[in-house]
């Protein structure tokens, strides 16, 4: 979705303006919810470095307007999670979490109930971003998650 980051220019139009905002609150929210997972006792070493990280401040904090950079911190956040997401196990997904939401407000979930909520939530906000740059007349080109599968293997 970031491979067409030397086409855009923060300012160029709203559309833009807001497709940067979203892409900056994909990065905080990612971030929070990264930092929340690594107190799991699983002790996901894929998630070792997201608590050196600062701890954004807000929701609509703007990481960057550098398309350049939020390209490369999504990278890094997208590696992360790959990384991560393969680290856990069908015992893990029954944890229940205690964490503070962003309003400061301690909760406590299954860890899978969360899992879901992160995913489903990410494919939300870049389907919005998707929208927004394809209003803007920016072809992204191909945005399929599923490759095709030779013949006689099942999923």
């Amino acid at each position: 979705m970031y491979e067409f980051a030397d086409d855009i220019i923060e300012g160029q139009n709203d559309l833009i303006d807001d497709a940067i905002r979203l892409l900056n609150h994909l990065i905080v929210v990612d971030t929070l919810w990264l930092k929340r997972f690594a107190i799991h006792p699983a002790n996901y070493t894929a998630l070792e470095s997201v608590l050196s990280l600062p701890t954004p401040e807000n929701l609509d904090q703007i990481v960057s307007v550098n398309t350049q950079q939020l390209f490369e911190f999504r990278q890094y956040l997208d590696k992360m999670i790959c990384e991560w997401a393969h680290a856990i196990t069908r015992i893990d997904l029954d944890h229940q979490l205690c964490y503070k939401n962003s309003q400061g407000i301690i909760t406590n979930h299954k860890f899978f109930s969360l899992i879901m909520y992160f995913f489903n939530y990410q494919t939300f906000i870049r389907e919005k971003i998707l929208a927004l740059l394809l209003q803007a007349d920016i072809d992204v080109g191909a945005t399929e998650l599923i490759v095709p599968m030779p013949s006689g293997i099942d999923i």
